[in-house]
């Protein structure tokens, strides 16, 4: 298959991204160039500034790059016709919209590890990192409140979104952990059946 000129983008986009954290998690912020970071990329110090305005950017990455735009597209087409109230299927669509952004970065547990070592050597990026969890809340809620027709900061579609964020964090950890052999959507739908044993046990009879 013929990449695009912007999925092309957006792969070297994530490469820098490695590169940087790799770099971050052994030596610091402090303790490399950006010269270097090109260097272990094989790009251009004025290609690196065509993609981040420094260093710490880099480290964070770019968000876009991590949303897949088909899967979106399925998200919000999802809702079934005659549907009244939310949609029964809104938890399941959300974490295979979940399982799609983690496709499209390449989660494995080298790279997850460059990224936790690199925010644990460099505190300053938690802050980043904590921006960025807010605005991906944010941008979720948006889509939860566009398919389902609900006004904006609807408290159901944040519950929503705080509820598939709870479900993908412990799930990614257990993905993430050196015995583990299910896929990421295999153990999102085993942590999503659980909580809804537990929310149809708290239903009055």
């Amino acid at each position: 298959m013929i990449q695009s000129a912007s999925d092309r983008r957006a792969e070297l986009r994530r490469e820098i991204t490695a590169y940087a954290r790799r770099l971050t998690a052994t030596s610091g912020l402090q303790g490399f160039t950006v010269e270097d970071l090109c260097e272990h990329a094989g790009i251009s110090r004025r290609t690196f500034f065509n993609y981040f305005p420094g260093k710490e950017q880099a480290v964070i990455g770019e968000y876009g790059d991590g949303v897949d735009p088909a899967a979106v597209d399925a998200f919000l087409d999802g809702r079934a016709d005659g549907i009244k109230g939310i949609s029964p299927n809104l938890l399941e669509d959300l974490l295979t919209l979940a399982a799609a952004h983690f496709a499209v970065i390449g989660l494995t547990p080298a790279e997850a590890g460059a990224f936790f070592a690199a925010a644990h050597r460099e505190p300053k990026l938690v802050e980043q990192l904590m921006r960025r969890g807010e605005e991906h809340h944010h941008y979720m809620t948006m889509l939860v409140g566009t398919r389902e027709g609900l006004v904006s900061e609807h408290p159901v579609a944040h519950m929503a979104v705080t509820l598939c964020d709870a479900i993908v964090q412990s799930g990614v950890r257990q993905f993430l952990s050196p015995d583990n052999t299910h896929t990421l959507p295999e153990i999102f739908q085993t942590r999503l059946d659980a909580a809804k044993q537990i929310f149809a046990a708290a239903l009055p009879n």
